[in-house]
């Protein structure tokens, strides 16, 4: 590693040493939106996942070693309705906030957008697509106001948040202030 950085011209390229060697230029990509609520939304769909993990590995234990006053069959209809909640409100949960864009970056030049939003399992996913591609959103997600291609995506309109107004008045196909 001391090698690459001794061997780079320029400091600039510092955080990504691999990039000395590189034929290929920076990408032109900007970022132009980060959700207000993206951490807050990764804690809560990890913190959900790993509760779920935890309910659904704890009850063959709680079906075994359960309380012998209580019958096996009611131990069973207990933990089977504790985990049905549990990877219930795990799927309402990713329904709801499966559009909610995490962070979204623009090239100008050539009209691309990546939009990241988050798995069910809080991973992230980038879905790519050409600024005309977006039209507004017209179905029962809760969360979105936009769409590419049947994909319903959410962004905060507010100016403090989605800096590029320009752009965000064709995702959304009207006129934003």
């Amino acid at each position: 590693m001391i090698f690459l950085w001794l061997r780079c011209k320029s400091m600039r390229y510092l955080p990504n040493l691999w990039r000395c060697y590189s034929s290929k230029a920076a990408p032109a990509e900007k970022l132009v939106y980060v959700a207000p609520f993206r951490k807050a939304l990764m804690l809560l769909k990890s913190a959900s996942i790993a509760s779920s993990v935890v309910v659904v590995l704890s009850t063959p234990v709680l079906v075994i070693y359960g309380r012998s006053q209580i019958p096996v069959s009611a131990r069973i209809a207990l933990c089977s309705m504790l985990v049905v909640f549990f990877l219930g409100t795990n799927a309402m949960c990713h329904w709801c906030l499966k559009s909610y864009v995490t962070r979204m970056f623009y090239d100008a030049s050539h009209g691309s957008v990546i939009a990241e939003t988050l798995s069910l399992f809080s991973r992230r996913q980038k879905h790519v697509f050409h600024v005309t591609e977006a039209s507004t959103y017209e179905g029962l997600q809760g969360f979105a106001n936009f769409q590419v291609n049947d994909k319903p995506f959410y962004v905060h309109t507010e100016p403090e948040v989605f800096t590029d107004r320009i752009l965000l008045t064709k995702l959304l196909g009207t006129y934003v202030t």
